[in-house]
């Protein structure tokens, strides 16, 4: 299968990578307290793990690690998610420059374009509203639209370490919110419906939704991606789901257990022990989650005196907010410094059109519907691809770069096995088996044939 680049960055080129980097993490920090000394390590750092694992794999970690793992953890003034973001960028950056590229050019992957669009529309919003850049926000969305494009672009190797890559963060963030509760770190939420005991955990993820959405989707994903043993995949998905079950959003539960039955009956069969184990496994875990669907009956419904409600409120509040900034909106990110409380839209398709007007919002849905279009040429793509969609109608998942992140490594899983249709959930990953075992027979057979060519007739 032809790649994006069959070479590796040498040593020297790696290492050119992480002092890039580190000069602009240090343009960074010049305004901020950071200690220089930290960013030196940084660097230093970014160099070893880059000439020990490759530039590209080191890239891949560093930009699914800051938004799932690192946004908790800060050094001064710098957050250190953007800074392992910015250091992935570059490095990506460089490999593909470096590289030399193959024949395919698979630039309309829904996906990178969805992203894409998403990051003109932020710069868009910034410049029509002068004032804060939300570079950062730029950032996050080309990064992860210019790793759509080089795990489309590449072989299946680089995308199952992505994957594996993608698993091992978020089992780490899984056990960071299991254990939140003992060892008191990050401080937990505290529900806003006053449901005695009902603290919300969303460990190193940081706001409990940040957590529940790509835990939820990452179980989904195993599901579909069925390329580990039974008992393997039961466990990884009861850690997940006891996690998710801690953070106590609702939306996340609802909608994944929607396709998860959706799931079940288009793969038949195949799934009743996946329900079963799953379900039976996650019931010690599932307490805040009880209590949090308990309390919305108990307090009126989606209209009575509780989160449903008062995220009602805060969509009349933010749409008021765009009739007053029709066309160009508010700007990015300054919707919860204008509604009350100080708090967030919590839609992302209201959010978008408060920040950016008419005009970025119109951007923003067509990507959407684009994405969801593309997507229906593999229900496992169309899956994933839906549970964003679904509970963006009630929080800001299509924005959240933790969801992306397992998004695109998903749906790019998903790309480079797409001529299965579907039948790993019944062969066991049998798809991904066969094209590994091809791929082996034709370097075998290159090696015979040249080989043969050198044998004396």
């Amino acid at each position: 299968m032809p790649t994006f680049g069959t070479s590796q960055l040498r040593p020297g080129l790696a290492t050119l990578g992480a002092a890039t980097m580190l000069a602009a993490v240090l343009g960074v920090c010049s305004s901020v307290s950071t200690p220089l000394a930290l960013v030196v390590l940084a660097g230093l750092l970014l160099t070893l793990f880059a000439n020990l694992f490759g530039a590209v794999h080191t890239a891949i970690v560093l930009i699914l690690a800051g938004p799932l793992v690192l946004t908790q953890i800060k050094f001064g003034g710098l957050t250190l998610d953007n800074a392992v973001t910015l250091a992935g960028l570059l490095l990506l950056v460089q490999s593909m420059i470096f590289q030399q590229p193959g024949t395919r050019n698979r630039m309309r992957e829904s996906l990178g374009i969805y992203l894409a669009v998403l990051a003109f529309v932020v710069a868009f919003s910034a410049l029509a509203n002068p004032g804060d850049a939300k570079l950062a926000s730029v950032l996050r969305y080309l990064t992860l639209a210019l790793l759509v494009y080089y795990l489309a672009n590449n072989n299946a190797e680089l995308v199952k370490f992505s994957l594996n890559a993608l698993q091992t963060l978020l089992i780490i963030g899984a056990v960071s919110v299991i254990v939140q509760p003992f060892v008191g770190w990050p401080a937990p939420f505290a529900s806003k419906e006053g449901v005695i005991g009902a603290a919300r955990y969303g460990g190193l993820f940081g706001h409990p939704n940040f957590a529940a959405y790509p835990l939820l989707l990452g179980v989904l994903v195993i599901i579909l991606i069925n390329r580990h043993r039974f008992g393997t995949q039961i466990a990884l998905c009861t850690v997940l789901m006891g996690a998710a079950a801690m953070t106590g959003s609702r939306t996340a539960v609802l909608v994944f257990v929607i396709l998860l039955v959706c799931i079940a009956v288009r793969s038949g069969q195949i799934l009743s022990r996946w329900v079963l184990g799953i379900l039976v496994l996650a019931v010690p875990f599932a307490g805040v989650a009880t209590s949090r669907f308990a309390n919305l009956v108990s307090s009126g419904g989606v209209d009575g005196d509780n989160a449903g409600g008062w995220r009602i409120t805060q969509w009349q509040f933010a749409l008021d907010l765009w009739r007053e900034n029709w066309l160009f909106g508010v700007g990015w990110g300054n919707a919860q410094n204008l509604l009350p409380s100080n708090l967030g839209v919590h839609s992302a398709y209201i959010e978008v059109l408060a920040e950016t007007g008419v005009f970025g919002f119109l951007l923003f849905v067509l990507a959407v519907f684009y994405l969801v279009v593309k997507s229906a040429s593999d229900w496992r793509v169309l899956t994933v691809v839906l549970y964003p969609v679904l509970t963006g109608v009630s929080d800001r998942t299509l924005l959240y770069p933790s969801i992306l992140c397992v998004l695109v490594v998903a749906v790019m899983y998903f790309r480079q096995f797409a001529d299965d249709g579907g039948s790993r959930l019944v062969n066991g990953g049998a798809n991904e088996v066969r094209t590994a075992s091809t791929e082996r027979a034709q370097a075998v057979g290159r090696v015979g044939a040249r080989g043969r060519g050198s044998c004396p007739n």
